[in-house]
């Protein structure tokens, strides 16, 4: 006598899970596309700030290139100065040496702090790559197991039925 309510029962909770993935399954999708939308949004921002922060590190290192040079110069003119025997104009290019030499410090401090800006950015990108993957393979996997081809599998089978492991 209890097989024919135990097949009742069984339709009715198939019923209410086949409603339930509709209902909550579309829902799913589209909170798992929000948030890949969000994650994508945020990869290509630190993309572009990543790009931004090498490119000031490399313009930043090529002045500070073209400054050594500049100090090359000048401490040479201080040098020829020297040896001319000519104090005044010596310390006169001296006082650009200083200058120059306060000026390549800036840059070089500024080109360390932009390669550490762009190690923090390609962390970031990392990171959120690595998130936009996970992501995307979690709405594959929500939309093979909501599919009917999944369902037959047994994918579509939740913890409310009892089907995923009892």
């Amino acid at each position: 006598m209890t097989f024919p309510w135990r097949k009742l029962f069984q339709s009715i909770q198939d019923d209410i899970e086949g409603l339930g993935d509709a209902v909550f399954g579309d829902r799913t999708e589209r909170l798992l596309d929000d948030e890949i939308r969000g994650v994508d949004e945020r990869l290509h921002d630190a993309r572009n700030r990543h790009a931004a922060a090498k490119a000031r590190r490399i313009d930043a290192q090529q002045h500070a290139q073209q400054l050594k040079g500049d100090l090359r110069d000048a401490e040479a003119e201080v040098e020829a100065q020297l040896k001319r025997r000519r104090t005044s104009a010596a310390r006169d290019a001296a006082g650009i040496v200083v200058r120059l030499q306060a000026r390549l410090a800036e840059l070089q401090a500024d080109a360390n702090e932009m390669d550490a800006q762009e190690a923090k950015f390609a962390q970031l990108q990392s990171q959120l790559e690595h998130r936009l993957r996970r992501l995307k393979h979690q709405l594959d996997t929500h939309r093979a197991t909501a599919s009917p081809i999944g369902r037959a599998a047994g994918g579509g089978r939740g913890w409310i039925s009892g089907g995923a492991g009892a």
